[in-house]
Order: structure tokens, then sequence, then C-alpha cells
């Protein structure tokens, strides 16, 4: 979270959400990502228009090892792909994702039980509303 908007909220939730991670798997809390850019809000963007507002927005110290990016709702993924993009360019080996919410995109499998009790998120599809492409993580 860029600091003018840790500024205007007051807290980070997605730290809160990794400290308290870390000290259930006993494993130590850092953070070698900063936010260099603040970005505008992703609540209301298309996939695409979400995949360019974080490009670049984010730098990281060198490191080793395997890291887990923890994100408090996950809707397209743009922002950690691009955390873990700059994770991996920094060195990590492995780069794992938590999350405490998913929102359901269209292209999703609709026939589980997020798909038929919520739908489609219109702010995660792209601007042909056209199903997303299949993430993978490495």
């Amino acid at each position: 979270m860029h600091r003018q908007r840790l500024g205007r909220r007051g807290f980070n939730q997605a730290e809160i959400l990794g400290r308290l991670i870390a000290k259930a798997l006993q494993a130590r809390y850092a953070e070698p990502v900063k936010r260099v850019r603040n970005t505008q809000a992703l609540e209301a963007l298309t996939r695409r228009e979400r995949a360019r507002a974080v490009r670049g927005a984010f730098t990281c110290r060198p490191i080793s090892g395997n890291w887990l990016i923890v994100d408090d709702v996950f809707t397209t993924g743009a922002s950690v792909n691009e955390l873990a993009a700059e994770l991996r360019g920094a060195g990590a080996q492995r780069v794992m994702v938590a999350a405490l919410a998913r929102t359901p995109i269209s292209g999703d499998n609709q026939n589980n039980w997020l798909g038929s009790v919520f739908g489609d998120t219109p702010a995660a599809m792209d601007e042909t509303n056209s199903p997303p492409p299949t993430a993978k993580m490495s």
C-alpha cells in the first residue's frame, strides 16, 4: 500500500493479515517490496486497466528464498502478478499467494459454489467481457 493511501485509511489490511499468517506459520514477516507509485483505486477498473495501473508500481530490494504474498481480496491478479514478478526479479526462488477472499470473475467455473452464489464481477472482466486468460504462477 502506498504511504498516501495508508495515511488516509490508517491501516494496511494485507499487512495485518500477513503478520497473523507469519505468526501462525512461525515464519518471519518482511516487506521487501515497496509501492513506489500511488496508483488509482482498482475497484472500478477492468482486467486490462488494472494490469496497466499497477505496471511499474513496485520495487523490491534483493532477496532470496521462498516468499508468500498475502492479499486481502484477489480479483484479477494484476497486483499479485506484478508483485510476484518483482520478487522473482529480485531473487526469490519461489513465490506463493494467500488471499483472504476471492472475487468470482467471468470465465470462472460457474458450477463451483462461488459462481453459483455470486455470479460474475463486471469490474474483473476485460473491455470485451471475454473470459480471463488462465493465470499460471511458477
